[in-house]
């Protein structure tokens, strides 16, 4: 999509990872590292795999290049250059965060977007399981109460 690049391989690394299966997403997140490699390879401004790449880093442990290529697709399509799209690119970025354990900067990316004009909301954020580890953390709750997750 216009939004999102989500191949089957990293989309099921995240299900995967999220039923605690480890060494099954570790599977997937490999073939989703190696496919949007690939891709980058004839794509490299395309913010989208940037994120994806991110996760996919993420899911495989490798913090630095999961931030590295967060920052990247962020940087591609920050709200300078479209406020709506640079959403997108900030909830991959708290997601690769959260999955790495940096729930603080995880939280401090989804304030970010929470106030930002788009499609997330305090109520998704409430119910979106990529961001169950955050739950018991100081100012997700504040987070949610500021934003209206009802």
């Amino acid at each position: 999509s216009q939004f999102f690049h989500l191949p089957i391989p990293l989309m099921k690394g995240v299900f995967l990872q999220l039923q605690g299966r480890g060494e099954e997403a570790t599977a997937e997140f490999e073939k989703a590292r190696a496919q949007l490699e690939g891709e980058l390879e004839e794509l490299e401004g395309d913010d989208r795999l940037h994120s994806a790449l991110g996760i996919a880093y993420a899911g495989l442990g490798r913090a630095e290049d999961a931030i590295r290529e967060g920052d990247r697709g962020l940087s591609l399509m920050g709200p300078e250059t479209d406020v709506n799209k640079s959403t997108y690119r900030m909830e991959d970025l708290a997601v690769i965060h959260a999955m790495l354990g940096n729930g603080q900067e995880a939280i401090q990316v989804l304030e970010v977007l929470l106030d930002a004009p788009g499609d997330y909301s305090g109520s998704m954020l409430a119910r979106d399981p990529r961001f169950v580890e955050l739950r018991d953390l100081p100012g997700f709750q504040s987070l949610l109460d500021r934003h209206g997750s009802n």
